[in-house]
């Protein structure tokens, strides 16, 4: 198909990078403060009309979530009124939105994959939050919201780049074990939000808008999921440490996470043709590109 011109709202962020690093025809239009800021929306608008996309992406967030307890107008600033507003704009301009939400609207109490007919309960203020600016989809007909899981790549702050950092220093990393969900490289949710871009533009079918689940195929505690990073490290030549298993109640934070938020993507690959990857299989080159990335930043 040919190139959309496309909005990428936060520039910095690890999907926001993904999208640049591979944005496919598209022109990516990446816009951060101080150009749009969603805890202060008042210039979204001109900022929106004189970039005139084919399609939004919002992928600004305030993803601290344990920051979100104490940082509560930020968190709901940024996570609930600026994607609403954004959403109106985007409404008002006649422009398709796809916006990213997260697991942690869900309690995790099912035990089971969780589908977008299940009810959220967030635990958390981030989730609150997360949750509050889904209701976007109530002002715009033409929008789409992925909720996405553990998102990592070899850039920024995640649990990834964290984890082989603190193998530097330590033998052994105490982690929880009895937290479960399904992580995701944040390349193949770039790959999956571009492919719903292109859908919302090109046919007004009603299965193609609302929520979807966007993460990897593949199940993980915590504490399995540092052991394959490191089992990948340790192939790359990386550092590696020995993972003890914890209790989420072991290891006190501010937020409340949800124990088994493992999220059932089958409602994108069947209305968008898009499949995300389970994790282990994407291990060895996130892990090799952290590790060169690491090295030049310590140069």
């Amino acid at each position: 198909m040919s190139g959309l011109a496309i909005v990428v709202i936060g520039r910095s962020g690890q999907l926001a990078l993904a999208l640049q690093a591979n944005p496919g025809p598209h022109r990516l239009i990446p816009l951060s403060r101080p150009q749009v800021d969603l805890a202060d929306p008042g210039n979204l608008e001109p900022a929106l009309r004189a970039a005139q996309p084919d399609v939004i992406i919002n992928a600004a967030a305030y993803t601290d979530v344990d920051g979100a307890e104490t940082h509560s107008e930020l968190n709901a600033a940024i996570n609930a009124g600026g994607p609403v507003a954004l959403s109106t704009i985007a409404a008002e301009l006649g422009t398709p939105l796809i916006h990213i939400s997260t697991d942690y609207v869900f309690d995790g109490t099912l035990g089971r994959p969780l589908t977008e007919a299940d009810t959220p309960n967030p635990l958390s203020a981030y989730g609150e939050a997360k949750l509050a600016g889904e209701a976007l989809l109530d002002v715009h007909p033409n929008a789409a919201v992925l909720r996405t899981a553990g998102l990592v790549s070899p850039a920024g702050r995640n649990f990834l780049t964290t984890i082989l950092r603190l193998a530097r220093d330590r033998d052994s990393l105490n982690i929880v074990a009895n937290q479960t969900l399904t992580p995701t490289s944040a390349d193949d949710l770039a790959t999956a939000v571009l492919k719903v871009a292109e859908n919302l533009t090109a046919r007004p079918d009603p299965d193609l808008r609302g929520i979807f689940h966007a993460a990897g195929a593949g199940p993980l505690s915590w504490a399995d999921f540092a052991r394959a990073i490191f089992d990948a490290s340790a192939r790359a030549g990386g550092p590696t440490a020995n993972c003890h298993d914890i209790p989420a109640a072991d290891w006190p934070s501010p937020a409340q996470r949800p124990a088994d938020s493992r999220l059932d993507s089958s409602r994108l690959a069947t209305h968008h043709g898009a499949r995300l990857a389970d994790i282990r299989t994407r291990l060895d080159d996130l892990v090799r590109r952290a590790l060169v990335a690491e090295r030049k930043t310590t140069r």
